[in-house]
């Protein structure tokens, strides 16, 4: 009896544990100047538009999407995982692009580019991934320009903050030509999780861009 006992409260604190793993689903979870409580009467979307925020802020790993523009597989969408950081106020994404990538090439072909990103927790997992949060971003990238050194060198800071190992593929580096971007945000598409308890649509993109959330 006391071992169902013991299993049972282990079984208890996984739970809640996995609850407190999953901030972005409940704005009760967590507090501060980002974070919307419902004593702030806002609407789904202005929340949602925040929690969409929160969520580009706190991951630094999403998808690329761009479409092939050329050989057997034209006109075929591919999607891969990308470093980014989020360094502006404004919502954009900060690439490091490396021109071997596929979506690189695509890119430069021509191709209209989007960037997914989905909340991955730090420990313990969700109940169930269709819970999570997740995000589409159309957008457009382009190029820091290269003598623009204030702008180059916040990038390479902020860049290496989040993604240390990057220092081996920094612009001038003796393997790949690589230069720092942008991802330009022109429209959001917001999953919040489950549909009847998550806001599911488009966040308009002056909205999500004005957020104002804690930044390094």
């Amino acid at each position: 009896m006391q071992i169902s006992v013991s299993l049972y409260l282990v079984g208890v604190v996984l739970l809640l544990c996995r609850a407190a793993a999953h901030p972005l689903s409940d704005p009760a979870v967590a507090t501060g100047p980002d974070v919307i409580t419902e004593s702030d009467k806002h609407s789904p979307v202005e929340d949602a538009a925040v929690k969409a925020r929160r969520l580009v802020r706190d991951q630094s790993v999403g998808d690329l999407n761009s479409i092939y523009q050329r050989g057997h597989l034209k006109g075929l969408p591919v999607g891969l995982p990308e470093y980014y950081a989020d360094c502006d106020k404004n919502g954009s994404l900060t690439l490091l692009l490396v021109d071997v990538g596929v979506n690189y090439d695509n890119w430069k072909a021509g191709s209209a580019v989007s960037f997914s990103i989905r909340y991955v927790p730090t420990f313990i997992p969700p109940i169930t991934p269709a819970s999570s949060p997740r995000i589409s971003l159309q957008g457009s990238i382009a190029y820091i320009p290269e003598d623009d050194e204030d702008a180059i060198d916040k990038a390479k800071t902020c860049f290496l903050h989040r993604h240390p190992d990057a220092k081996f593929w920094l612009p001038g580096n003796r393997f790949h030509n690589s230069s720092f971007a942008k991802f330009n945000v022109k429209s959001v598409y917001y999953v919040g999780g489950f549909g009847r308890k998550s806001y599911i649509g488009n966040i308009p993109v002056e909205l999500y861009r004005n957020v104002t959330l804690d930044h390094p």
